[in-house]
């Protein structure tokens, strides 16, 4: 069930919705917006960005979404705000960037001031239904805000507990009354999620969504797949189907354990190092694009039941995924280690009904945009008013051909460990250029702030930032030198991005800290320690760190 909103920000927000209302056409009929979230999906492994299978030319990774995107708008250089989960959805949701929203590590939750796209929608009357399968969308994180029913799409307890106990007995734990550690039990849990299927769960609510929709009433449903996420294993949903994608291949390699298997990485001089072969790794990202198939497989259904119960030609249809997937290109795995372009670059498809098309043509389009844009695009065409802050742009004006003044993408990684001086990075984008940094945080004198400076590099002293000319360099593997002119360009251009953004951000209101915090027994988490047999365990979540001072601006040299 949504949560309350409070009475004045309520009356505030019915002023916006109405506001928003009297803009559009009023013989216009609502329109219907699916909002379709795939976790861990790079825009480089789809079909209509290019992507064709290389041991098996004769299929298409994702045939639904390429026919989609025929009659799509799809953007060429989407950017998320981060390489993981929790802050994207959040600036999803939200239209924030993560600085302005906060949800920068699991401690924390959706503010109460910051209003959420499916409460926009709500209060305008329209029904509204979300579907999650990764728990960093679990409500505790305040996505359940707004939805009429926000259906947790994660294996059952008892699912739970005999995939568990398989694990146990891998690891050799033989023994049910073995005591685990609170670390080891929600590394387990991790791991029973990362080798489940959820998309049919996904699938299924959305199917049975619709099929309870009223004729007079637009919906507003959200749909978050996690079966891309590692570990890549399409065999256990469909095995011929992980066959069929690299049938020659005679290694050992099941995509199960990815980051944790030992024939993966190596440890030399403290750090993770790429062992494993080229043709292991080429089949390992087979298995991944597996898993896209599997999924784009799901998306079909629900496509050909929006057709079948005549709302297709009344329905806004949105892809983005909340981060890519990492294969060694910059010496990482996975996600949430980098921000480099294939963690950082999304998937971003908007299909617009003819009846709100403006005689734009659908096609590509090359500005660049940021995974919190959707959430403006959206209200915008359904004829709503924006979400009350945020930085997020409409992009109704790029659609019909006419673009606005581009802004550029910023992304940040803040990898806050207690007790330890981690560096992380941040990074910005524009449409030629990339600058990634590697940053660190150390107590402020008082403690109740971490201040953020530019890492230094040991071999000349120079801050650890990289430049990136993607024109000549799409891949960003070849960072330019300090002194070239281009060096100097994209600082700059970075330079203004980060006062306009610095601007925007300090009309954002927030609660206080401890109001912000995701504590609290988790039900979910509970329920999988209950079946294993630990109910006594206390399970909280960590404490928030101090506040984060405000990000270096731009250092040219």
């Amino acid at each position: 069930m949504a949560k309350p909103v409070h009475p004045i920000r309520h009356l505030l927000l019915g002023i916006l919705v109405l506001a928003g209302s009297a803009c559009s056409k009023p013989d216009m009929a609502r329109p219907n917006v699916l909002l379709i979230s795939v976790d861990s999906l790079r825009a480089d492994r789809l079909g209509f960005y290019g992507h064709q299978l290389e041991f098996a030319p004769d299929l298409k990774v994702s045939p639904n979404l390429d026919q989609l995107a025929k009659n799509s708008f799809v953007f060429d250089q989407a950017f998320s705000t981060t390489s993981w989960t929790l802050p994207a959805h959040a600036a999803l949701m939200t239209g924030l960037d993560d600085e302005a929203h906060g949800v920068i590590t699991p401690a924390f939750r959706i503010d109460s001031l910051h209003p959420v796209l499916a409460e926009r929608f709500q209060e305008a009357g329209w029904r509204t239904g979300g579907a999650w399968s990764g728990n960093f969308l679990e409500p505790k994180y305040g996505f359940d805000r707004g939805f009429e029913k926000y259906q947790k799409c994660l294996p059952a307890d008892e699912e739970h507990q005999a995939l568990a106990e398989s694990w146990i007995q891998r690891l050799h734990h033989s023994q049910r009354d073995m005591a685990l550690t609170q670390d080891q039990l929600l590394a387990l849990r991790n791991r029973v999620l990362r080798n489940d299927v959820s998309s049919l769960r996904v699938r299924d609510f959305a199917l049975d969504f619709l099929k309870q929709g009223k004729p007079d009433q637009p919906f507003f449903l959200f749909l978050h797949f996690f079966d891309v996420h590692h570990d890549y294993v399409p065999q256990l949903a469909d095995p011929e189907l992980a066959r069929s994608l690299d049938p020659l291949y005679a290694g050992n390699f099941v995509g199960m354990d990815w980051l944790d298997d030992p024939r993966v990485r190596e440890t030399l001089h403290g750090k993770k190092v790429r062992k494993l072969g080229e043709r292991d790794l080429r089949h390992v990202m087979a298995l991944y694009d597996g898993e896209i198939s599997w999924v784009d497989r799901q998306i079909g259904v629900i496509l050909d039941r929006l057709q079948s119960l005549g709302l297709a030609d009344n329905t806004i249809i949105a892809l983005v995924a909340d981060h890519g997937e990492e294969f060694f290109e910059h010496n990482g795995l996975a996600h949430a280690s980098t921000l480099y372009k294939e963690v950082i670059r999304i998937p971003f498809l908007l299909h617009i009904p003819n009846s709100l098309l403006e005689n734009a043509q659908p096609g590509r389009r090359s500005k660049v945009v940021r995974i919190h844009d959707m959430t403006a695009t959206l209200t915008d065409y359904a004829g709503l008013a924006p979400l009350q802050f945020g930085d997020g742009r409409s992009l109704r004006h790029e659609i019909r051909g006419n673009p606005r003044e581009s802004v550029g993408a910023w992304s940040r990684l803040v990898k806050f460990r207690p007790g330890s001086d981690l560096p992380f990075q941040d990074s910005w984008r524009d449409e030629r250029f990339t600058i990634v940094r590697t940053l660190l945080w150390e107590p402020s004198a008082d403690g109740k702030t971490l201040d953020i400076r530019l890492m230094h590099r040991a071999s000349d002293n120079m801050p650890a930032i990289q430049v990136f000319d993607r024109v000549k360099d799409p891949e960003e593997t070849r960072s330019l030198l300090p002194g070239d002119p281009l060096w100097e360009e994209a600082l700059a251009r970075f330079a203004r991005d980060f006062d306009r953004l610095q601007k925007a951000n300090a009309g954002v209101p927030h609660s206080p800290v401890a109001q912000r915090q995701s504590v609290g027994p988790d039900p979910n988490v509970q329920g999988f320690m209950e079946a294993l047999g630990y109910a006594d365990m206390e399970w909280s979540a960590a404490e928030p760190p101090p506040a984060l001072g405000p990000f270096p601006r731009p250092v040219p040299r």
